[in-house]
């Protein structure tokens, strides 16, 4: 494998690095987001002036005037426009070929980052015993009240771990994530599937069964905002269905009905997984917050709808194989706008 070169940053070796922070997500939070998002980034123990490169991806929702502003606080950032109809992966994946750092970070401009988020997301590169090829952080949301507690066990962001050094995972958070250079041009980012969300999930996929090891530092902590209580059906029910669709798109060998047989076979262990997912994070949840325990009627209430919509969700995917969700996705970005 190549050797990465490594510099000094507070006294620590660390792999050269660029950064890409899109905007997509403007569509569905407010500019005071983005400059919190970018507060905590310049808050890094691992100051962002000393990556190659610092992007924000601007997909004609940062209004000219936030974009004056963002060039006169945050000097260490170039910001680059790409065309309005590119989607939240294309706008990660396709500023890649502007950078040069030996390690890719993608972050999002709705999540606000710890101070050592970045070089905990780094280290891993050049521990020897790693020597690491993907890493990604943890993302979690607020957990102050019971809604949020319900959404930490629910949703796709579970509550903060104890663990001290990085450990394999089986996926990653595409707000949170970090890959080696060489990686990512062998193995980028998938953006064909026409998705919301989910090229991620194939992504990761795809690179566990070419045996590259995904891991997660959990130093590296990211806090995502709680989603809206009148978007959440409609949510979970997307979820379903985008895990329906990366099935769908690795099952591509043998006749159509193996491959619907297979399909179905991978969507029903994932739905059994997902039944059990909120009881496996719980003992987390109940460390941290042992008051949580009151809440756990109206949060099982809430578990099972959300189980019922995302089982839904992948069934009728997989009954109905070109069925796409973007449209609704769409409305529901252009309804947290406004």
């Amino acid at each position: 494998m190549k050797r990465r070169s490594t510099q000094q940053y507070g006294g620590a070796a660390l792999p050269s690095f660029s950064i890409i922070i899109e905007s997509e997500n403007l569509a569905v939070e407010e500019s005071d987001m983005l400059f919190a998002a970018l507060d905590s980034l310049e808050k890094q123990t691992v100051p962002l002036a000393s990556a190659r490169e610092a992007i924000l991806v601007n997909s004609g929702r940062i209004p000219a005037e936030v974009a004056s502003e963002i060039e006169r606080r945050y000097p260490w950032l170039d910001i680059h426009t790409i065309d309005a109809d590119r989607t939240y992966y294309e706008a990660k994946q396709d500023p890649v070929s502007l950078t040069s750092g030996d390690v890719i970070v993608f972050c999002d401009c709705d999540c606000r980052y710890v101070p050592g988020w970045l070089a905990s997301l780094l280290s891993p590169y050049v521990d020897p015993a790693i020597n690491a090829e993907a890493v990604t952080g943890e993302t979690s949301v607020a957990t102050d009240s019971v809604y949020g507690y319900f959404i930490a066990l629910a949703w796709c962001f579970p509550p903060f771990t104890s663990a001290r050094g990085p450990y394999a995972t089986g996926g990653y958070a595409a707000n949170n994530v970090s890959f080696s250079r060489g990686l990512l041009e062998r193995m980028p980012i998938p953006t064909g599937l026409r998705i919301y969300r989910g090229n991620c999930s194939l992504h990761a996929r795809n690179l566990m069964d070419t045996g590259v090891t995904i891991w997660k530092a959990p130093g590296a902590r990211a806090q995502h905002p709680t989603l809206r209580l009148s978007h959440l059906p409609a949510r979970f029910f997307m979820w379903g269905h985008h895990e329906a669709k990366v099935c769908q798109a690795r099952q591509t060998s043998g006749r159509r009905s193996r491959r619907a047989a297979g399909v179905l076979a991978q969507v029903a262990t994932i739905c059994l997984r997902r039944l059990a997912m909120p009881f496996r994070r719980w003992p987390a949840l109940l460390r941290r917050h042992p008051v949580s325990i009151l809440a756990v009627p109206l949060m099982l209430i809430g578990i099972l709808l959300g189980n019922v919509l995302f089982i839904a969700g992948a069934v009728s995917t997989c009954l109905r194989p070109s069925l796409s969700l973007h449209r609704l996705a769409g409305s529901l970005e252009a309804s947290e706008h406004h």
